[in-house]
């Protein structure tokens, strides 16, 4: 198990609906703009654009700013100190849909806007974690489990669990979480023992206040090796045959399965001559999981529908 976290800019977020101003309006997409709004009389900021404060932005003393960024980020690193000047009257204000807080100068000086996240301070729409490429793939018989996080909030560690049915599902294992960062961090897990058949995995995110909030299933089908039932072909468009080697035991049945384990289609049929060809046309394309059992023998295969 291990992570490791990639540098990236910590990120204050505003979310600021516009309120008319007796100013003219300045739009921002970046640092340059944004110190030319800077320079120009009392204005109504509006940001157009994600963008990186960089360098210091220098503001006007006795001025009173007002910003709108419109769902956009402007970040910056912690500790640095985004604007400089502003004394006497100055101050920045920034409007929420729950209020309007304003950075007035500090002692003498620019206004002290946050560079970390003050939650509450801000109308965040920020979740705990943001999961992202959250992948299982089955190697060499273990189960690796791989996912990335973009944002975390007070995140005390991930839970790995597992299920043989999709329903009841039990601890394999943690991965200590990285708490509150706005850096990119990887995280791993390997299962060493999967169970036969299908696997099917979550993540169970904790916080520091014990809410939990759980990932989307991921299947792995770890199957029995023989040969005694064929299934193809497993990309298809419109059919899908099912062999027997040899005869089955009773009635087969076959079953289809969406990766978030609902039943989609199943049917029973008789193999006079060990085949039979059944029409899944109508299922939308994507991944299935297909299962084939005569009542002592099971096949499972994954199928990509196109």
């Amino acid at each position: 198990m291990s992570k490791k976290i990639l540098p990236i800019f910590i990120a204050v977020f505003f979310t600021i609906s516009y309120s008319s101003s007796i100013f003219s309006q300045c739009l921002v997409s970046n640092q340059a703009q944004l110190q030319a709004c800077m320079n120009s009389t009392p204005a109504n900021i509006q940001v157009q654009a994600n963008f990186v404060i960089t360098s210091t932005i220098t503001i006007t003393n006795n001025t009173i700013y007002n910003i709108t960024t419109n769902g956009f980020n402007v970040t910056w690193t912690p500790g640095f100190t985004a604007f400089s000047g502003g004394n006497g009257n100055t101050a920045i204000n920034i409007t929420t849909p729950s209020g309007t807080t304003s950075y007035p100068n500090n002692n003498g000086g620019a206004p002290n806007v946050p560079s970390l996240l003050l939650q509450g301070a801000f109308d965040v729409s920020l979740l705990p974690v943001e999961l992202s490429n959250w992948l299982v793939s089955l190697e060499d018989g273990s189960v690796q489990l791989k996912w990335e996080t973009r944002s975390e909030l007070n995140n005390d560690k991930f839970v790995v669990e597992r299920s043989s049915n999709g329903k009841d599902f039990q601890r394999i294992g943690e991965v200590t979480g990285a708490g509150t960062s706005f850096a990119l961090v990887t995280y791993d897990f390997i299962d060493k023992k999967p169970i036969s058949g299908l696997n099917y995995y979550r993540l169970a995110q904790k916080d520091f206040d014990g809410s939990t909030a759980y990932s989307p299933i991921k299947i792995v089908s770890l199957d029995v090796k023989d040969n005694t039932i064929n299934v193809f072909p497993t990309i298809f468009t419109d059919h899908v045959t099912v062999a027997f080697v040899a005869a089955p035991a009773s009635t087969p049945t076959v079953a289809l399965y969406s990766l978030q384990g609902k039943l989609v289609f199943e049917e029973q049929f008789d193999t006079d001559n060990f085949t039979h060809q059944f029409s899944l046309s109508g299922l939308a394309a994507g991944q299935y999981l297909l299962s084939v059992t005569d009542g002592v023998l099971t096949k499972r295969t994954m199928l990509i529908r196109q």
